[in-house]
C-alpha cells in the first residue's frame, strides 16, 4: 500500500513506484507484476500493498499549476491525503478548489480529507462544502463517521494492513462546535476507542492524521492537547501525521517508558525516545511527522526549541526550504516513507518501520 501525505500543496512531484495510494485517491497497477489495483487495495497478482500520498495546502492559484496529477499517476498511489488548509482563497472557494484537484487527478480518485483551521469556519470556505465534491472512495467508514472532521477506515479490504483515523482536535466548527480532546472527552475516548478496535481486530498498523500540532519545532502552544499526544504515544501508534506548521519536520521514535510518564510540551525528556535514527522496530514505539510543505511558503525551524530532542531531521525557509510531499509504502512486514522533492532546495528524508 502506498500513500501520499502531506499539506499546502504546491509543485509536487514523484516517480514511479509500485502498488500505490495516493494522496487524492487513484489506485494504480504494481509495475513490477502488472497487477491491477483497485480503491479496495486489492491487486490481481501484488497481494495487499498500500502506497498513499500526504501532503498539506494544496493552494489554488498560479503557482499550483505544477503538473500535480502527472506526479500522483507516476507515484502509482493508491491515495492521497490532505492535512487541511486546503484554497487560502476567501470566501466560497470550495467549488473551483476541487475542481482544480479533479483536473489535476481525475474525478474519481480518492483523494481524503481532513479538515484544517481554513476550513472549520467561515474564512476560505467550510469543509461541509469540501467533501460534497471531494467524497470519501476508499472502504466503508466507521459507523457514525464524520468524513472530513472525525473518522476511520480500515485499508485494504478483506484482510486490511492498516487503520487510517482522521481526526480534528483543537478545531472548531459551526455546526457541531470545538472538537476537544483532553483526557475523558468524548472524542478522547473516541481515538482511544478506534485504536483499541484495530489492535483487537489484529489489524497490524494503525496511522493517526490530523491537522494541528503538540509538539513542533516552532514557538506555541501544544494546539491539540497534550493529553491526546500523550493517548496516541502510550497506545504506540504507528505514524502520527500532522500539519499546520508551513515546513516539514520528522521525530525520533517515542514512547513512554518508566523514565517518561508523559511527554510534556515545551521541554524534552530523553527517556521519552526510544530510538535515533531511521530504522525503527515495529511496535517500539512513536513517529511522529509534521508535512506542511505542499504549497503557500514555507516557515523558519528552530533547531533551538526545547522540544528540539525530539526531533531527528527537518527542513524551512531557513534551512535547505523544499516543496514536496511524504509518500508512505505499506507491506505485511514494514512501513517505508520517503520525502518526495517538488520544487526549491534538495532536502531528503527516509525512515522505515519493521
Amino acid at each position: 500500500m502506498d500513500v501520499l501525505v502531506g499539506a499546502r500543496e504546491r509543485r509536487l512531484a514523484g516517480g514511479p513506484a509500485a502498488g500505490w495510494f495516493d494522496a487524492i485517491g487513484h489506485s494504480y497497477p504494481n509495475p513490477d507484476t502488472h497487477g491491477d489495483a483497485h480503491t479496495d487495495g486489492t491487486d490481481a497478482h501484488a497481494g495487499p500493498w498500500i502506497n498513499f500520498l500526504l501532503w498539506r495546502r494544496w493552494r489554488l492559484g498560479p503557482e499550483q499549476q505544477y503538473h500535480l496529477g502527472p506526479h500522483c499517476h507516476d507515484s502509482a498511489a493508491n491515495f492521497a491525503i490532505a492535512l487541511g488548509d486546503f484554497s487560502y482563497v476567501p470566501g466560497n472557494s470550495e467549488t473551483a478548489w476541487c475542481d482544480f484537484v479533479k483536473g489535476s487527478v481525475g474525478s474519481t480518485y480518492p483523494f481524503e480529507l481532513i479538515s484544517g483551521n481554513h476550513e472549520d469556519a467561515v474564512r476560505d470556505g467550510q469543509i461541509n462544502n469540501y467533501i460534497q465534491c471531494l467524497p470519501h472512495r476508499l472502504t466503508p467508514l466507521n459507523s457514525g463517521a464524520l468524513y472530513g472532521k472525525q473518522y476511520y477506515y480500515d485499508y485494504p479490504a478483506g484482510t486490511p494492513l492498516a487503520r487510517f483515523i482522521n481526526i480534528s482536535p483543537g478545531l472548531t466548527f459551526p455546526d457541531d462546535g470545538s472538537y476537544d480532546s483532553s483526557a475523558g472527552s468524548t472524542r478522547y475516548t473516541w481515538v482511544a476507542s478506534a485504536i483499541d478496535g484495530a489492535r483487537s481486530a489484529g489489524i497490524k498498523y494503525v496511522i493517526v492524521s490530523m491537522h494541528k500540532y503538540c509538539i513542533s519545532l516552532v514557538s506555541g502552544s501544544c494546539e491539540v492537547g497534550a493529553d491526546l499526544m500523550n493517548l496516541l504515544v502510550s497506545k504506540k501508534v504507528d505514524l502520527y501525521l500532522q500539519a499546520h506548521d508551513h515546513a516539514y519536520s520528522r521525530s525520533k521514535q517515542l514512547a513512554l517508558t518508566s523514565g517518561c510518564t508523559s511527554i510534556t510540551p515545551g521541554s524534552f525528556n530523553a527517556n521519552c525516545v526510544v530510538d535515533s535514527d531511521n530504522q525503527f522496530a515495529y511496535g517500539a514505539g512513536t513517529v511522529i511527522a509534521t508535512v506542511g510543505t505542499g504549497g503557500v511558503g514555507i516557515n523558519s525551524q528552530d533547531p533551538s526549541d526545547p522540544e528540539a530532542g525530539y526531533f531527528s531531521t527537518y527542513q524551512g525557509s531557513n534551512s535547505n526550504p523544499t516543496f514536496g510531499f511524504l509518500k508512505f509504502t505499506v507491506s505485511p512486514t514494514s512501513i517505508s516513507a520517503q520525502f518526495v522533492r517538488g520544487a526549491g532546495g534538495n532536502f531528503t528524508d527516509s525512515f522505515t518501520i519493521q
